[in-house]
């Protein structure tokens, strides 16, 4: 089912097949500005995707490029989850700002393409597609 804990963990399986093109897969995460205001309230939606778009453009590689022998695990929060006093790291910070009924997850990606593991924040299934907002609360400062 689109947008299932399945959903994101078959996409997820993806960069770590043999043969991989991460950075292509990484790309197709990439937010546009429906997507921005689809989860986030406009002042944070603009200043976010303000943030984050020289960074796409420029291809930073929010989900780790190299590394064969890797894993992941997997958190998610949901909107409501967020706003009380339980839910995911960072994200409690704009939880106040994201629109309701949406799920974020937080990935973990284990021994990938080193000794240590990399999170990455932010995976939200948005108008039909799985959208990478990652470290939100940067745009506040």
């Amino acid at each position: 089912m689109p947008g299932s804990y399945e959903d994101v963990k078959t996409l997820l399986r993806g960069f770590l097949q043999p043969g991989a093109d991460r950075a292509a897969m990484t790309n197709k995460l990439r937010p546009a500005k429906a997507e921005y205001d689809a989860v986030f309230e406009p002042e944070l939606a603009n200043k976010l995707e303000a943030l984050r778009t020289p960074e796409w453009n420029a291809g930073i590689a929010f989900i780790p490029l190299s590394g064969d022998d890797g894993g992941f695990t997997m958190d998610r929060s949901t909107t409501d989850e967020l706003k009380g006093p339980g839910g995911l790291w960072g994200y409690k910070q704009v939880a106040d700002k994201l629109k309701p009924g949406l799920t974020v997850y937080e990935v973990t990606f284990i021994g990938f393409g080193s000794s240590e593991s990399k999170t990455v924040d932010g995976l939200v299934h948005v108008n039909g597609n799985w959208r990478l907002f990652p470290k939100p609360w940067q745009a506040l400062k």
